[in-house]
């Protein structure tokens, strides 16, 4: 996978806000983000077009990243890495199998190809919530204390306000920027969609596209 200069990280995540235009700091705050919660990829150029990938293909993409999501939850990431990226091989253009990659990267301590895959799968879908919570973790571990900010507000503007996961980026940010966090009653909701790591991220997505 393709490293991505520090630099370029922040053009990726300013221009997840363009091409939101008003809607990241207006309108999108006010809507819960779609579930599932991982730009082109950057292999997508050895792959087949999209046009040219076969119903088989599909569903071959779909079996390896379903293996992956089991794997993950029952904590085997390496095996988990090599069914997501199996899956990737096939169909590049699945930003929910490039995040749930990102977030077994990262539970191996692989923070820059983490950060890289969840780049990725923001590139594809902007408007994936936990690429940005998973990309937050990711810069906080590289001490990237600026796009961590930023990668957590991405994923606050898309997130259930006051829900479980929203409030943890509302703390990660609080905690970043120095300051304490007033104390707030969560909302009660449905456990949110992106990684099986207890207690720190929301749950892997349980489908690609």
């Amino acid at each position: 996978m393709t490293r991505t200069s520090k630099g370029g990280y922040v053009a990726v995540l300013a221009g997840a806000v363009l091409v939101l235009s008003m809607g990241f700091y207006g309108c999108s705050q006010e809507k819960a983000p779609q579930e599932a919660p991982k730009q082109a990829a950057p292999v997508a150029e050895q792959r087949q077009p999209t046009g040219q990938r076969t119903v088989e293909d599909i569903a071959k993409a779909k079996e390896h990243f379903m293996k992956g999501v089991q794997l993950a939850r029952s904590g085997k990431i390496d095996e988990a890495i090599k069914e997501y990226e199996a899956s990737i091989t096939i169909n590049p253009n699945s930003p929910e199998a490039l995040s749930n990659l990102g977030y077994a990267l990262y539970d191996k301590g692989l923070i820059g190809p983490a950060i890289d895959a969840q780049v990725d799968a923001i590139k594809i879908n902007p408007e994936l919530a936990n690429a940005y919570f998973g990309l937050g973790l990711a810069f906080e571990a590289n001490k990237d204390k600026k796009n961590a900010i930023e990668a957590w507000k991405q994923y606050v503007a898309r997130a259930e306000p006051h829900s479980k996961y929203w409030m943890v980026a509302q703390e990660h940010i609080a905690k970043l920027e120095g300051r304490k966090m007033k104390k707030t009653k969560l909302k009660a909701q449905p456990a949110p969609s992106n990684h099986a790591r207890v207690e720190k991220a929301p749950e892997p997505a349980k489908d690609a596209k």
